[in-house]
């Protein structure tokens, strides 16, 4: 039963770092939009609005809020420390990053969004970080996080 968890981490870790790949060779400094979906500005608009209600929900130390834009399958690759697979995880780690949050938040500039169905892709920068996310749509129209890579950037 292990082996099989082990193995299905494994596999998710490997996918997520191929399209991660596609992503961060693909990208430049300019915001890409890319889609088979013809609302992708809508859509690109919706996710940096989510980013904007992450930031005052964890400067208001609201943590209900903050999860209110994750799916409950979420798997988190923070730039530093381990990963957190699902909800609960990463729950408990927002909660500990909440108290050291910087005091004006973080200032996030979407890169780019890659729009298939009800999968978003985003490519995502803010202060040395890049990140990058996976959202889905749900049934009621809304984006969640899915999955999301922090990677730290090159200070060169």
């Amino acid at each position: 039963m292990k082996n099989d968890l082990k193995v299905k981490k494994m596999k998710n870790i490997i996918i997520l770092f191929a399209v991660i790949s596609l992503f961060f060779t693909s990208s430049c400094n300019q915001q890409k939009i890319v889609s088979d979906n013809e609302n992708v500005d809508e859509v690109a608009a919706q996710l940096v609005q989510i980013w904007d209600d992450f930031n005052e929900a964890m400067l208001s130390k609201d943590i209900d809020k903050v999860l209110s834009h994750f799916t409950q399958d979420i798997i988190n690759y923070p730039f530093y420390g381990s990963t957190q697979n699902g909800f609960e995880e990463t729950k408990a780690f927002l909660a500990d990053f909440m108290s050291n949050y910087p005091e004006g938040g973080f200032d996030f500039k979407q890169v780019e969004v890659k729009v298939f169905g009800d999968t978003a892709f985003e490519v995502s920068s803010m202060q040395g970080q890049r990140g990058f996310s996976i959202f889905k749509k749900h049934d009621d129209g809304s984006w969640k996080l899915y999955r999301w890579v922090g990677q730290q950037e090159n200070s060169n």
